[in-house]
Protein backbone atom coordinates (compact mmCIF):
# COMPACT_ATOMS: atom_id res chain seq x y z
CA UNK A 1 0.00 0.00 0.00
CA UNK A 2 1.78 3.61 -0.51
CA UNK A 3 1.99 6.66 0.84
CA UNK A 4 -1.31 8.50 0.80
CA UNK A 5 -1.10 11.80 0.29
CA UNK A 6 -4.52 14.27 0.31
CA UNK A 7 -5.02 13.94 -3.24
CA UNK A 8 -4.22 10.33 -3.60
CA UNK A 9 -0.74 8.38 -3.76
CA UNK A 10 2.56 9.81 -3.38
CA UNK A 11 5.95 9.56 -4.71
CA UNK A 12 8.15 9.18 -1.52
CA UNK A 13 11.23 10.04 -3.55
CA UNK A 14 9.68 13.57 -4.59
CA UNK A 15 7.79 14.03 -1.02
CA UNK A 16 8.62 18.15 0.69
CA UNK A 17 8.33 19.42 4.03
CA UNK A 18 5.29 20.77 2.93
CA UNK A 19 3.66 17.79 1.58
CA UNK A 20 4.68 16.02 4.98
CA UNK A 21 2.78 18.60 7.01
CA UNK A 22 -0.13 18.27 4.93
CA UNK A 23 0.17 14.69 5.59
CA UNK A 24 -3.44 12.78 6.79
CA UNK A 25 -2.88 10.89 9.60
CA UNK A 26 -3.53 7.46 8.03
CA UNK A 27 -1.32 8.58 5.00
CA UNK A 28 1.63 6.40 6.03
CA UNK A 29 -0.29 3.49 7.51
CA UNK A 30 1.56 1.35 4.61
CA UNK A 31 4.88 2.95 4.59
CA UNK A 32 8.00 0.91 4.22
CA UNK A 33 11.62 0.77 4.86
CA UNK A 34 12.28 1.62 1.18
CA UNK A 35 9.73 4.38 1.07
CA UNK A 36 11.48 6.06 4.01
CA UNK A 37 14.72 5.07 2.53
CA UNK A 38 14.05 6.94 -0.79
CA UNK A 39 12.54 10.48 1.32
CA UNK A 40 14.54 13.89 0.71
CA UNK A 41 15.91 13.80 4.22
CA UNK A 42 14.48 17.40 4.57
CA UNK A 43 11.08 16.29 3.69
CA UNK A 44 11.24 14.60 7.43
CA UNK A 45 11.01 18.75 8.62
CA UNK A 46 6.81 18.43 7.73
CA UNK A 47 6.97 15.06 10.45
CA UNK A 48 4.06 15.68 13.04
CA UNK A 49 3.37 13.25 16.23
CA UNK A 50 0.32 12.07 15.09
CA UNK A 51 1.91 10.58 11.82
CA UNK A 52 4.96 9.56 13.17
CA UNK A 53 2.34 7.52 15.56
CA UNK A 54 0.60 5.55 12.59
CA UNK A 55 3.88 4.94 10.73
CA UNK A 56 4.75 1.05 11.06
CA UNK A 57 7.80 -0.09 13.18
CA UNK A 58 9.24 -2.41 10.07
CA UNK A 59 9.36 0.96 8.48
CA UNK A 60 11.79 3.18 10.35
CA UNK A 61 14.62 1.02 9.41
CA UNK A 62 15.06 3.40 6.41
CA UNK A 63 15.59 6.39 8.63
CA UNK A 64 19.06 7.97 8.77
CA UNK A 65 20.93 10.39 10.59
CA UNK A 66 20.31 13.61 8.55
CA UNK A 67 16.39 12.38 8.61
CA UNK A 68 16.50 12.49 11.96
CA UNK A 69 17.98 15.72 12.03
CA UNK A 70 15.67 17.30 10.25
CA UNK A 71 12.75 16.03 11.90
CA UNK A 72 10.89 18.32 14.25
CA UNK A 73 11.44 17.60 18.10
CA UNK A 74 7.93 17.94 18.91
CA UNK A 75 7.58 14.81 16.63
CA UNK A 76 9.54 12.10 18.54
CA UNK A 77 6.08 12.11 20.48
CA UNK A 78 4.62 10.19 18.04
CA UNK A 79 7.63 7.14 18.90
CA UNK A 80 6.90 4.33 20.58
CA UNK A 81 9.18 1.42 21.49
CA UNK A 82 8.89 -0.73 18.56
CA UNK A 83 9.65 2.21 16.40
CA UNK A 84 12.62 2.92 17.95
CA UNK A 85 13.90 -0.57 18.03
CA UNK A 86 13.89 -0.84 14.39
CA UNK A 87 15.38 2.44 14.61
CA UNK A 88 19.00 2.05 12.63
CA UNK A 89 21.84 2.77 15.14
CA UNK A 90 23.68 5.38 12.91
CA UNK A 91 19.92 7.40 12.60
CA UNK A 92 20.61 8.35 16.45
CA UNK A 93 23.40 10.52 15.69
CA UNK A 94 20.80 12.91 14.10
CA UNK A 95 19.18 13.20 17.88
CA UNK A 96 19.31 15.92 19.88
CA UNK A 97 17.94 17.17 23.38
CA UNK A 98 14.34 18.60 22.81
CA UNK A 99 14.08 15.00 20.65
CA UNK A 100 14.76 13.07 23.50
CA UNK A 101 12.68 15.50 25.92
CA UNK A 102 9.54 15.23 23.45
CA UNK A 103 10.25 11.33 22.80
CA UNK A 104 7.66 9.18 25.60
CA UNK A 105 9.46 6.97 28.10
CA UNK A 106 7.78 4.03 26.83
CA UNK A 107 9.50 4.52 23.97
CA UNK A 108 13.17 4.07 25.35
CA UNK A 109 12.48 0.19 25.97
CA UNK A 110 13.61 -0.14 22.54
CA UNK A 111 17.21 0.90 22.59
CA UNK A 112 20.15 -0.84 22.52
CA UNK A 113 23.62 -0.32 23.11
CA UNK A 114 24.98 0.15 19.35
CA UNK A 115 22.20 3.14 19.87
CA UNK A 116 22.87 4.57 22.93
CA UNK A 117 26.79 4.50 21.34
CA UNK A 118 25.90 6.20 18.18
CA UNK A 119 23.56 9.36 19.91
CA UNK A 120 25.61 12.55 20.35
CA UNK A 121 26.25 13.12 23.93
CA UNK A 122 24.72 16.92 23.93
CA UNK A 123 21.33 14.38 23.62
CA UNK A 124 21.35 13.45 27.17
CA UNK A 125 20.54 16.26 28.40
CA UNK A 126 17.05 15.87 27.59
CA UNK A 127 16.37 12.49 29.41
CA UNK A 128 14.50 12.04 32.54
CA UNK A 129 13.76 9.34 35.37
CA UNK A 130 11.44 7.84 33.50
CA UNK A 131 13.02 7.13 30.55
CA UNK A 132 16.04 5.93 32.41
CA UNK A 133 14.13 3.44 34.15
CA UNK A 134 12.68 2.23 30.86
CA UNK A 135 15.52 1.85 29.64
CA UNK A 136 17.12 -1.95 28.86
CA UNK A 137 20.00 -2.31 31.16
CA UNK A 138 22.15 -3.58 28.54
CA UNK A 139 21.42 -0.33 26.52
CA UNK A 140 23.74 1.13 29.17
CA UNK A 141 26.96 -0.53 27.52
CA UNK A 142 26.61 2.05 24.98
CA UNK A 143 27.53 5.21 27.40
CA UNK A 144 30.19 6.87 27.52
CA UNK A 145 31.95 9.88 30.11
CA UNK A 146 30.67 12.46 27.98
CA UNK A 147 27.38 11.26 27.72
CA UNK A 148 27.07 11.12 31.74
CA UNK A 149 28.85 14.44 32.38
CA UNK A 150 25.69 15.82 29.68
CA UNK A 151 23.19 13.80 31.75
CA UNK A 152 20.50 15.64 34.59
CA UNK A 153 21.54 14.81 37.60
CA UNK A 154 17.62 13.88 38.52
CA UNK A 155 17.60 11.37 35.85
CA UNK A 156 19.75 9.16 38.10
CA UNK A 157 16.80 8.25 39.88
CA UNK A 158 15.35 6.29 37.30
CA UNK A 159 18.84 4.02 37.93
CA UNK A 160 18.80 0.49 38.65
CA UNK A 161 21.37 -2.19 39.60
CA UNK A 162 21.61 -3.82 36.48
CA UNK A 163 21.82 -0.57 34.61
CA UNK A 164 24.95 0.28 37.38
CA UNK A 165 26.26 -3.34 36.27
CA UNK A 166 26.05 -3.00 32.43
CA UNK A 167 27.65 0.97 32.42
CA UNK A 168 31.09 0.81 30.88
CA UNK A 169 33.41 1.60 34.43
CA UNK A 170 35.38 4.73 32.12
CA UNK A 171 31.67 5.90 32.05
CA UNK A 172 31.35 6.79 35.34
CA UNK A 173 34.33 9.27 35.08
CA UNK A 174 31.25 11.45 33.73
CA UNK A 175 29.34 11.83 37.56
CA UNK A 176 29.19 14.47 39.71
CA UNK A 177 27.71 15.07 43.54
CA UNK A 178 24.19 15.85 42.26
CA UNK A 179 24.08 12.49 39.89
CA UNK A 180 25.55 10.55 42.96
CA UNK A 181 22.97 12.14 45.49
CA UNK A 182 19.92 11.66 43.34
CA UNK A 183 20.79 7.69 42.91
CA UNK A 184 18.65 5.17 44.45
CA UNK A 185 20.65 3.39 47.27
CA UNK A 186 19.62 0.14 45.27
CA UNK A 187 21.39 1.08 42.00
CA UNK A 188 24.88 0.96 44.44
CA UNK A 189 24.40 -3.12 43.87
CA UNK A 190 25.48 -2.84 40.35
CA UNK A 191 28.87 -1.38 41.44
CA UNK A 192 32.30 -2.89 40.89
CA UNK A 193 36.18 -2.06 41.71
CA UNK A 194 36.65 -1.02 38.17
CA UNK A 195 33.42 1.34 38.03
CA UNK A 196 34.83 2.49 41.66
CA UNK A 197 37.77 3.31 40.38
CA UNK A 198 36.76 5.38 37.99
CA UNK A 199 34.50 7.74 40.09
CA UNK A 200 35.78 11.56 40.66
CA UNK A 201 36.70 12.36 43.69
CA UNK A 202 33.90 15.34 44.11
CA UNK A 203 31.26 12.68 43.02
CA UNK A 204 31.27 10.75 46.34
CA UNK A 205 29.89 14.00 48.43
CA UNK A 206 26.92 12.75 47.06
CA UNK A 207 27.17 9.04 48.82
CA UNK A 208 25.30 8.54 52.41
CA UNK A 209 25.22 5.64 54.42
CA UNK A 210 22.45 3.78 52.78
CA UNK A 211 24.15 3.90 48.99
CA UNK A 212 27.29 2.50 51.01
CA UNK A 213 25.32 -0.18 52.69
CA UNK A 214 24.04 -1.18 49.50
CA UNK A 215 27.47 -1.28 47.66
CA UNK A 216 29.16 -4.92 47.15
CA UNK A 217 32.08 -4.98 49.72
CA UNK A 218 34.52 -6.19 46.56
CA UNK A 219 33.80 -2.70 44.76
CA UNK A 220 35.51 -1.08 47.51
CA UNK A 221 38.99 -2.63 45.75
CA UNK A 222 38.47 0.35 43.20
CA UNK A 223 38.80 3.26 46.27
CA UNK A 224 41.46 5.30 46.24
CA UNK A 225 43.09 7.90 48.62
CA UNK A 226 41.13 10.97 47.14
CA UNK A 227 38.04 9.43 47.09
CA UNK A 228 38.08 7.90 50.57
CA UNK A 229 39.25 11.74 51.84
CA UNK A 230 36.09 13.04 50.00
CA UNK A 231 33.46 10.99 51.32
CA UNK A 232 31.31 12.07 53.93
CA UNK A 233 31.05 11.16 57.23
CA UNK A 234 27.87 9.34 57.25
CA UNK A 235 28.80 7.57 54.31
CA UNK A 236 31.88 5.95 56.41
CA UNK A 237 28.99 4.99 58.69
CA UNK A 238 27.38 2.60 56.03
CA UNK A 239 30.65 0.84 55.93
CA UNK A 240 31.17 -2.68 57.77
CA UNK A 241 34.30 -4.39 57.93
CA UNK A 242 33.58 -6.52 55.37
CA UNK A 243 34.09 -3.32 52.76
CA UNK A 244 37.21 -1.84 54.93
CA UNK A 245 39.29 -5.01 54.04
CA UNK A 246 38.80 -4.94 50.51
CA UNK A 247 40.09 -0.92 50.34
CA UNK A 248 43.67 -0.95 49.41
CA UNK A 249 46.35 -0.08 51.51
CA UNK A 250 47.53 2.84 50.17
CA UNK A 251 43.79 4.34 50.47
CA UNK A 252 43.27 3.43 54.34
CA UNK A 253 45.23 6.14 56.17
CA UNK A 254 42.51 8.81 54.19
CA UNK A 255 39.84 6.29 56.13
CA UNK A 256 37.76 8.59 58.24
CA UNK A 257 37.82 5.53 61.14
CA UNK A 258 36.10 7.58 63.38
CA UNK A 259 32.96 7.14 61.44
CA UNK A 260 33.09 3.36 61.10
CA UNK A 261 30.62 1.73 63.20
CA UNK A 262 32.04 1.04 66.59
CA UNK A 263 30.28 -2.86 66.41
CA UNK A 264 31.96 -3.41 63.44
CA UNK A 265 35.52 -2.25 64.65
CA UNK A 266 35.34 -4.09 68.11
CA UNK A 267 34.03 -7.23 65.96
CA UNK A 268 36.54 -6.86 64.16
CA UNK A 269 39.66 -5.86 66.11
CA UNK A 270 38.71 -9.47 68.04
CA UNK A 271 38.70 -11.28 65.31
CA UNK A 272 42.16 -10.22 64.10
CA UNK A 273 43.77 -10.30 68.04
CA UNK A 274 42.17 -13.55 67.92
CA UNK A 275 43.68 -14.96 64.98
CA UNK A 276 47.17 -13.33 65.36
CA UNK A 277 47.19 -15.22 68.70
CA UNK A 278 46.39 -18.42 66.82
CA UNK A 279 49.34 -18.07 64.87
CA UNK A 280 47.55 -16.76 61.37
CA UNK A 281 49.01 -14.25 58.85
CA UNK A 282 48.05 -10.86 58.88
CA UNK A 283 46.46 -11.16 55.77
CA UNK A 284 44.01 -14.20 57.11
CA UNK A 285 43.76 -12.63 60.82
CA UNK A 286 42.71 -8.92 58.44
CA UNK A 287 40.36 -11.31 56.90
CA UNK A 288 38.73 -12.86 59.64
CA UNK A 289 38.05 -9.80 61.01
CA UNK A 290 35.89 -9.02 57.81
CA UNK A 291 34.10 -12.00 58.19
CA UNK A 292 33.86 -11.19 62.34
CA UNK A 293 32.22 -8.04 61.31
CA UNK A 294 29.47 -8.48 59.46
CA UNK A 295 26.06 -10.02 61.14
CA UNK A 296 25.50 -13.69 60.98
CA UNK A 297 22.61 -14.77 59.48
CA UNK A 298 20.93 -17.33 61.48
CA UNK A 299 21.84 -21.09 61.88
CA UNK A 300 18.63 -22.26 60.40
CA UNK A 301 16.77 -19.98 57.97
CA UNK A 302 13.54 -21.23 59.38
CA UNK A 303 14.47 -19.33 62.17
CA UNK A 304 14.79 -15.87 60.27
CA UNK A 305 12.76 -12.99 62.10
CA UNK A 306 11.87 -10.20 59.98
CA UNK A 307 14.20 -7.61 62.53
CA UNK A 308 17.05 -10.25 61.98
CA UNK A 309 16.30 -9.76 58.54
CA UNK A 310 16.40 -5.79 58.89
CA UNK A 311 19.34 -5.82 60.12
CA UNK A 312 21.02 -7.66 57.74
CA UNK A 313 23.47 -5.73 54.97
CA UNK A 314 22.28 -5.75 51.94
CA UNK A 315 25.27 -7.54 50.53
CA UNK A 316 24.62 -10.46 52.13
CA UNK A 317 21.96 -11.53 50.41
CA UNK A 318 24.33 -12.55 47.89
CA UNK A 319 24.84 -16.02 49.52
CA UNK A 320 21.21 -16.87 49.54
CA UNK A 321 20.49 -19.85 47.27
CA UNK A 322 17.13 -21.01 46.78
CA UNK A 323 16.92 -23.83 49.61
CA UNK A 324 17.78 -20.92 51.77
CA UNK A 325 14.80 -19.24 50.16
CA UNK A 326 11.86 -21.63 50.72
CA UNK A 327 13.41 -22.31 54.39
CA UNK A 328 12.32 -18.71 55.24
CA UNK A 329 9.09 -17.91 57.31
CA UNK A 330 6.90 -15.63 55.39
CA UNK A 331 6.71 -12.75 58.23
CA UNK A 332 10.55 -12.46 57.96
CA UNK A 333 10.45 -11.30 54.43
CA UNK A 334 8.80 -7.92 55.69
CA UNK A 335 12.46 -7.35 56.98
CA UNK A 336 13.71 -6.89 52.94
CA UNK A 337 14.24 -3.78 51.26
CA UNK A 338 15.50 -2.81 47.99
CA UNK A 339 19.49 -3.27 48.11
CA UNK A 340 18.53 -6.45 49.64
CA UNK A 341 16.77 -7.62 46.55
CA UNK A 342 19.13 -6.37 44.75
CA UNK A 343 22.03 -8.43 45.76
CA UNK A 344 20.21 -11.66 45.57
CA UNK A 345 21.00 -13.62 43.03
CA UNK A 346 18.54 -14.61 40.55
CA UNK A 347 18.92 -19.16 41.08
CA UNK A 348 17.69 -17.91 44.72
CA UNK A 349 13.99 -16.58 43.91
CA UNK A 350 13.13 -20.18 42.39
CA UNK A 351 12.57 -20.95 46.45
CA UNK A 352 9.91 -18.03 46.59
CA UNK A 353 6.53 -18.99 47.00
CA UNK A 354 3.04 -16.72 46.76
CA UNK A 355 3.01 -16.16 51.34
CA UNK A 356 6.55 -14.71 51.15
CA UNK A 357 5.82 -12.63 48.17
CA UNK A 358 2.68 -11.13 49.66
CA UNK A 359 4.98 -10.10 53.37
CA UNK A 360 7.78 -8.75 50.74
CA UNK A 361 7.39 -4.35 51.41
CA UNK A 362 6.18 -2.98 47.56
CA UNK A 363 9.17 -0.87 47.55
CA UNK A 364 11.21 -4.14 47.58
CA UNK A 365 10.54 -4.71 44.04
CA UNK A 366 12.87 -1.64 43.00
CA UNK A 367 15.68 -4.08 43.30
CA UNK A 368 14.05 -6.84 41.32
CA UNK A 369 15.61 -7.46 37.91
CA UNK A 370 14.46 -9.65 34.83
CA UNK A 371 16.58 -12.24 35.79
CA UNK A 372 15.19 -12.90 39.22
CA UNK A 373 11.45 -12.53 37.77
CA UNK A 374 12.70 -15.55 35.37
CA UNK A 375 13.30 -17.65 38.24
CA UNK A 376 10.95 -16.76 40.12
CA UNK A 377 7.90 -19.95 40.50
CA UNK A 378 5.02 -18.53 38.88
CA UNK A 379 2.28 -19.86 41.89
CA UNK A 380 4.30 -17.07 43.62
CA UNK A 381 3.04 -13.89 41.71
CA UNK A 382 -0.26 -14.89 43.51
CA UNK A 383 1.10 -13.10 46.20
CA UNK A 384 1.68 -9.70 44.38
CA UNK A 385 -0.63 -6.46 44.20
CA UNK A 386 -0.83 -3.52 42.31
CA UNK A 387 1.46 -1.42 44.74
CA UNK A 388 4.24 -4.11 44.20
CA UNK A 389 3.92 -4.02 40.66
CA UNK A 390 4.35 0.15 40.59
CA UNK A 391 7.53 -0.41 41.92
CA UNK A 392 8.88 -2.79 39.48
CA UNK A 393 11.36 -1.54 37.40
CA UNK A 394 9.91 -1.39 33.74
CA UNK A 395 12.77 -3.95 32.33
CA UNK A 396 12.19 -6.42 34.86
CA UNK A 397 8.85 -7.43 32.55
CA UNK A 398 11.33 -9.49 30.35
CA UNK A 399 11.54 -11.87 32.49
CA UNK A 400 7.62 -12.79 32.70
CA UNK A 401 6.01 -15.58 30.57
CA UNK A 402 2.20 -16.78 29.87
CA UNK A 403 2.44 -18.65 33.68
CA UNK A 404 3.36 -16.23 35.75
CA UNK A 405 0.82 -13.71 33.88
CA UNK A 406 -1.83 -16.58 34.97
CA UNK A 407 -1.04 -16.25 38.33
CA UNK A 408 -1.05 -12.47 38.73
CA UNK A 409 -4.13 -11.50 40.29
CA UNK A 410 -6.03 -9.13 38.12
CA UNK A 411 -6.24 -6.00 40.23
CA UNK A 412 -2.07 -6.20 39.57
CA UNK A 413 -2.64 -4.44 36.74
CA UNK A 414 -3.45 -1.42 38.16
CA UNK A 415 0.41 -0.65 38.85
CA UNK A 416 1.18 -1.18 35.11
CA UNK A 417 2.21 1.07 33.24
CA UNK A 418 2.93 2.00 29.20
CA UNK A 419 6.96 1.19 29.97
CA UNK A 420 6.27 -1.87 31.68
CA UNK A 421 3.86 -3.47 28.75
CA UNK A 422 6.51 -2.27 26.14
CA UNK A 423 8.94 -5.31 28.02
CA UNK A 424 6.47 -7.95 28.39
CA UNK A 425 7.83 -10.65 25.96
CA UNK A 426 4.28 -11.52 23.34
CA UNK A 427 4.25 -14.56 24.13
CA UNK A 428 3.50 -14.09 28.00
CA UNK A 429 -0.13 -12.41 26.99
CA UNK A 430 -1.63 -15.77 26.28
CA UNK A 431 -1.79 -15.96 30.21
CA UNK A 432 -3.39 -12.98 30.14
CA UNK A 433 -7.38 -12.69 30.90
CA UNK A 434 -9.98 -10.25 29.75
CA UNK A 435 -10.59 -9.35 33.69
CA UNK A 436 -6.88 -8.50 34.13
CA UNK A 437 -6.92 -5.86 31.20
CA UNK A 438 -10.37 -4.22 32.58
CA UNK A 439 -8.53 -3.56 35.95
CA UNK A 440 -5.85 -2.14 33.64
CA UNK A 441 -8.04 0.35 31.56
CA UNK A 442 -10.45 0.82 34.58
CA UNK A 443 -7.38 2.27 36.32
CA UNK A 444 -6.76 4.79 34.36
CA UNK A 445 -5.73 3.00 31.00
CA UNK A 446 -2.09 3.56 31.43
CA UNK A 447 -1.07 0.16 30.97
CA UNK A 448 -2.38 0.47 27.47
CA UNK A 449 -0.30 3.54 26.78
CA UNK A 450 2.34 1.59 25.21
CA UNK A 451 -0.15 0.52 22.21
CA UNK A 452 -0.68 2.66 19.48
CA UNK A 453 -3.80 4.63 19.51
CA UNK A 454 -6.92 2.89 18.63
CA UNK A 455 -9.00 6.41 18.35
CA UNK A 456 -8.33 9.95 17.93
CA UNK A 457 -5.40 10.45 15.63
CA UNK A 458 -4.41 7.20 15.31
CA UNK A 459 -7.30 5.70 13.48
CA UNK A 460 -11.40 5.24 13.68
CA UNK A 461 -12.29 4.09 17.24
CA UNK A 462 -12.78 0.72 17.52
CA UNK A 463 -15.95 1.14 19.37
CA UNK A 464 -18.99 2.99 18.62
CA UNK A 465 -18.73 3.22 14.20
CA UNK A 466 -16.46 0.57 13.66
CA UNK A 467 -17.48 0.31 9.69
CA UNK A 468 -16.95 4.33 9.46
CA UNK A 469 -20.61 4.14 9.10
CA UNK A 470 -20.35 2.60 5.67
CA UNK A 471 -24.31 1.35 5.74
CA UNK A 472 -25.18 5.03 5.93
CA UNK A 473 -27.97 6.54 8.37
CA UNK A 474 -25.68 7.30 11.30
CA UNK A 475 -25.65 4.18 12.79
CA UNK A 476 -22.79 1.33 13.21
CA UNK A 477 -24.04 -1.35 10.23
CA UNK A 478 -26.76 0.93 8.62
CA UNK A 479 -29.72 1.22 11.63
CA UNK A 480 -28.10 -0.70 14.33
CA UNK A 481 -30.55 -4.05 13.65
CA UNK A 482 -29.06 -5.85 16.53
CA UNK A 483 -30.10 -3.28 19.72
CA UNK A 484 -26.93 -1.13 20.01
CA UNK A 485 -23.72 -3.93 19.26
CA UNK A 486 -21.93 -2.74 16.28
CA UNK A 487 -21.48 -6.17 15.35
CA UNK A 488 -24.47 -7.82 16.73
CA UNK A 489 -22.68 -9.78 19.56
CA UNK A 490 -20.66 -12.17 17.36
CA UNK A 491 -18.23 -13.95 19.07
CA UNK A 492 -15.46 -12.85 16.33
CA UNK A 493 -16.18 -9.51 16.98
CA UNK A 494 -16.44 -9.53 21.23
CA UNK A 495 -12.98 -12.06 20.96
CA UNK A 496 -11.14 -9.70 18.65
CA UNK A 497 -12.18 -6.30 21.12
CA UNK A 498 -10.86 -8.14 24.27
CA UNK A 499 -7.55 -9.37 22.64
CA UNK A 500 -7.06 -5.08 21.37
CA UNK A 501 -7.75 -4.25 25.09
CA UNK A 502 -5.66 -6.89 26.05
CA UNK A 503 -2.15 -6.18 23.75
CA UNK A 504 0.61 -5.38 25.18
CA UNK A 505 2.40 -4.84 21.96
CA UNK A 506 3.59 -1.13 21.00
CA UNK A 507 2.17 -0.98 17.74
CA UNK A 508 -0.65 -1.38 15.92
CA UNK A 509 0.06 -4.47 14.05
CA UNK A 510 0.71 -6.57 16.69
CA UNK A 511 -2.56 -5.48 18.15
CA UNK A 512 -3.94 -6.74 15.16
CA UNK A 513 -2.40 -9.65 15.01
CA UNK A 514 -4.04 -10.23 18.35
CA UNK A 515 -7.15 -9.38 17.11
CA UNK A 516 -7.21 -11.55 14.17
CA UNK A 517 -5.98 -14.56 16.46
CA UNK A 518 -9.08 -14.48 18.93
CA UNK A 519 -11.81 -13.37 16.14
CA UNK A 520 -10.55 -16.65 14.85
CA UNK A 521 -10.46 -18.96 17.47
CA UNK A 522 -13.95 -17.42 18.74
CA UNK A 523 -15.47 -18.42 14.65
CA UNK A 524 -14.36 -21.67 15.68
CA UNK A 525 -15.84 -21.71 18.68
CA UNK A 526 -19.42 -20.45 16.93
CA UNK A 527 -19.37 -22.90 14.47
CA UNK A 528 -19.52 -25.85 17.47
CA UNK A 529 -22.29 -23.73 18.78
CA UNK A 530 -26.06 -24.74 18.74
CA UNK A 531 -27.83 -23.68 15.99
CA UNK A 532 -30.20 -21.03 17.74
CA UNK A 533 -26.75 -19.49 19.20
CA UNK A 534 -24.94 -19.19 15.86
CA UNK A 535 -23.99 -15.51 15.16
CA UNK A 536 -25.64 -14.37 11.86
CA UNK A 537 -25.24 -12.03 9.27
CA UNK A 538 -29.15 -10.93 8.21
CA UNK A 539 -29.56 -7.48 8.68
CA UNK A 540 -33.46 -7.57 8.43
Amino acid sequence: MPIIGPNGPMDPGAMTAADMAGMPTEGFVGATAGDMASMPADAMGGMTAPVMGTVPPEAMAGMDQPMMEAMPADAMAGMGPMHMEMMPPAAMGGMDAPMMEAMPSAAMAGMDAPMMEAMPPTAMAGMDADMMANMPPEAMAGMDQPMMEAMPADAMAGMGPMHMEMMPPAAMGGMDAPMMEAMPPAAMAGMDADMMAHIPPDAMAGMDADMMANTPPEAMAGAYGDMMAAMPPEAIAGMDMSMLTQIPLEAVAEVDWANVPPEAMDAGIAAFQEGIANGMSPADAFDAAGSAADPYMPADMGDMTADIMSDMPAHAMAGMDAPMMEAIPPAAMEGMDAGMMAHMPPEAMAGMDADMMGHMPPECMEGMDAGMLGNMPPEAMAGMNADMMGHMPPHCMDGMSGDHMTHMPPECMEGMDAGMMAHIPPEAMAGMDAGGWGDGAAAGGSALDGMAPMGGDGMPPMGGDPMGDAFGGGAPMGGDPTGGDPMGGAPAFDGAMAAMDGAAAANMAEGMDAANTAADAADAAAADAPADDAPTDDVG
